[in-house]
């Protein structure tokens, strides 16, 4: 399997502070079962890369927004090349023959050590920066196959992770912006210690049916096949970005979605220049990014049958209106 280019910028992106932790009791007590349906309808919310009868496919928490951090450290990294390189030249063609060698060589040395240090700050800030978007994997998905009741996650270094769907922990993630999403945690045989863990890419402030309409999606697929027409039927776009990176356009249009333009009218004029900013930096992000693939034994027990009647990927979309979006979701 094809590698990022930069080993260093493989690592998790979120909660790497939670591994090897132990369950709070708070989590304990606030588990989301999995045999019982939340307040929520199900709503895919644009997270489906593939499905069918077989697994369920989807993206992670980061990729709506992915292209942000890019766009804000690019003009800092292009502006340190150019003071690294502008700095010196300039020194040396006014500072030298105009003045006294002496003085040549102290205001060469203060010049370079002051760029020097300005240069590996620019350098240092950008790179975690630039690190959490570029030179990784495109996106990190994570796979729940309902007829083996396994989940996959695809982490960050290339690793499959392989879990059984009956002991996920589910719980309410509160996000550092006042959001709450929903995350999935891997315990080990204790029950409680947290092997790993993965936020699905719902994102919600305040309204829970919101928040778990992308988990009752899921949970409605695992655990209640004769929902599997319903579901089917709500995916009318897919993130097709499975076996190629996408195109500028579908960023733009992901981002544009994701800062509201799609469903407030009012959020137009703020969302549109947004996007298109932020757009830019995606496009240069996923450029920069090798497209995960997964393992053949995850393949292999992931096999789909032909003419699965509930297969959904860019070639198969439901056909618009098939199913009516909640009220809420409008």
């Amino acid at each position: 399997m094809k590698k990022p280019f930069f080993p260093l910028f493989t690592g998790p992106i979120i909660h790497k502070e939670e591994i090897g932790r132990q369950l709070t009791t708070e989590e304990k007590e606030d588990r989301i079962p999995l045999d019982q349906r939340t307040p929520s309808p199900p709503w895919y919310q644009l997270s489906v890369i593939r499905m069918n009868s077989t697994y369920l496919e989807c993206m992670d928490v980061m990729f709506g927004f992915r292209g942000m951090g890019t766009t804000i450290a690019l003009p800092l990294t292009l502006f340190t090349a150019y003071l690294a390189t502008w700095g010196p030249y300039r020194i040396f063609t006014d500072s030298y023959p105009f003045g006294t060698f002496t003085e040549f060589a102290e205001t060469l040395f203060t010049a370079l050590f002051a760029l020097l240090c300005m240069g590996f700050c620019f350098w240092l800030g950008t790179a975690l920066i630039l690190s959490k978007e570029c030179f990784r994997y495109t996106h990190s998905p994570i796979r729940f196959n309902r007829k083996n009741r396994k989940a996959y996650i695809f982490r960050w270094d290339g690793t499959v992770l392989e879990a059984d769907w009956d002991k996920l922990h589910f719980v309410t993630a509160s996000g550092g912006l006042g959001e709450f999403k929903v995350g999935c945690y891997v315990l080990a045989e204790d029950g409680e210690t947290i092997v790993d863990s993965y936020l699905l890419p719902s994102i919600s402030d305040k309204d829970e049916r919101f928040l778990y309409a992308q988990f009752e999606f899921v949970r409605r697929y695992m655990e209640e096949p004769e929902e599997l027409p319903h579901l089917a039927g709500q995916v009318e776009n897919v993130m097709a970005i499975y076996d190629r990176r996408e195109s500028w356009y579908m960023g733009f249009q992901r981002l544009y979605v994701g800062f509201g333009g799609g469903a407030y009218w009012f959020l137009v004029p703020v969302a549109f220049p947004l996007a298109l900013l932020f757009s830019l930096g995606r496009w240069v992000a996923a450029r920069t990014c090798v497209i995960p693939s997964w393992p053949a034994d995850v393949e292999a027990a992931c096999a789909v049958e032909p003419n699965d009647p509930y297969l959904r990927d860019r070639n198969h979309l439901a056909a618009p209106g098939t199913v009516k979006k909640p009220e809420f979701m409008r």
